[in-house]
């Protein structure tokens, strides 16, 4: 028997193992690429779900008030509506509302030409202009009226459905705004 045929060559027994360096090099680059796409997009993702839950805490609100109140808010105030139990928990900051971005006030009401006290007036302050625009539509359909920086009556019995634009620019190009509900 040849003796060549049962010991392998020297190159061939000298096979690589691990990764090269520009191997290595690509894959911590993915990782890095993907890591920053990840942290561009977070807060994104975090606005989006504190516009939802405040979108929904406010919702949960406002029906509770307009069922215990049926109409009737000449004594509405914040304290009662704390003294009642009518606000989600997690608004509820001691004896305060508050929401994700500040707080939130209820006073008697009334829609645009309408009779005093028959409305819940319901404003959430300092809300940064990113968050305004998304939020400030979303709370649109909760409310008969509803007033966005400064910008009276967007929503209104004459205009009942604006359009999210309209809304949208109302929260401006920086800053903060306070955002304004009104409901029967």
């Amino acid at each position: 028997m040849n003796q060549q045929h049962l010991n392998p060559p020297k190159a061939a027994a000298k096979k690589q193992g691990g990764f090269t360096l520009i191997e290595l090099s690509i894959v911590l680059a993915i990782i890095i690429i993907v890591i920053l796409a990840g942290l561009s997009l977070a807060p994104m993702l975090m606005r989006g779900t504190r516009v939802q839950s405040e979108t929904h805490n406010v919702g949960m609100l406002m029906s509770q008030v307009r069922n215990t109140y049926q109409g009737r808010y000449a004594n509405l105030t914040t304290a009662k509506v704390l003294q009642y139990n009518l606000a989600p928990s997690n608004l509820v900051n001691g004896n305060a509302l508050a929401g994700n971005w500040g707080s939130i006030t209820l006073v008697p009401g009334a829609l645009t030409g309408a009779v005093a006290n028959t409305a819940m007036q319901v404003t959430l302050v300092n809300i940064p202009q990113p968050d305004c625009i998304q939020l400030a539509p979303a709370l649109a359909g909760t409310a008969d009226e509803l007033d966005v920086g400064g910008n009276a009556n967007l929503k209104s019995a004459n205009n009942p459905n604006p359009a999210k634009d309209t809304i949208t620019d109302a929260c401006g190009n920086a800053g903060a705004v306070n955002i304004v509900l009104r409901a029967m």
